[in-house]
């Protein structure tokens, strides 16, 4: 085989390897992971969970109003573990022993969830 028959070879075989990526009428799933890109859905919170904090006049208060060291998304995240492993009670002793409680203030959580657009509240502990 001649170099000129090789080097011809060559182009073509890299030229039809980018035909696909020519032939994209958009560039973002180029720019995001080329042909295989995924479609974009929206990964909006569906469920939010939030532990209120009733104080002895009655009013409530959201325990990341307080400062105890921890991001709201993280809390989140451990209310709905202890909820679908069905300890939320142990939650809730943690949280009273954890000093962030004043005396006689009680621990509320509250599920809240969307629906059709629509957010609707559930309180699981009393």
């Amino acid at each position: 085989m001649s170099i000129q028959t090789r080097n011809i070879i060559i182009v073509l075989f890299l030229g039809m390897s980018f035909i696909p990526f020519v032939l994209l009428t958009d560039l973002f799933p180029f720019m995001r992971f080329g042909m295989f890109a995924e479609t974009i859905t929206d990964n909006s919170q569906q469920e939010l969970f939030e532990i209120l904090i009733q104080k002895k006049d009655g009013s409530t208060e959201l325990l990341s109003q307080r400062q105890h060291g921890m991001d709201d998304s993280h809390l989140n995240y451990l209310t709905r573990t202890y909820f679908y492993a069905n300890k939320i009670s142990f939650l809730r002793e943690e949280i009273s022993k954890s000093g962030i409680l004043l005396p006689q203030e009680k621990i509320i959580i509250r599920q809240k969830t969307l629906a059709h657009s629509v957010w609707t509240s559930k309180i699981i502990t009393p």
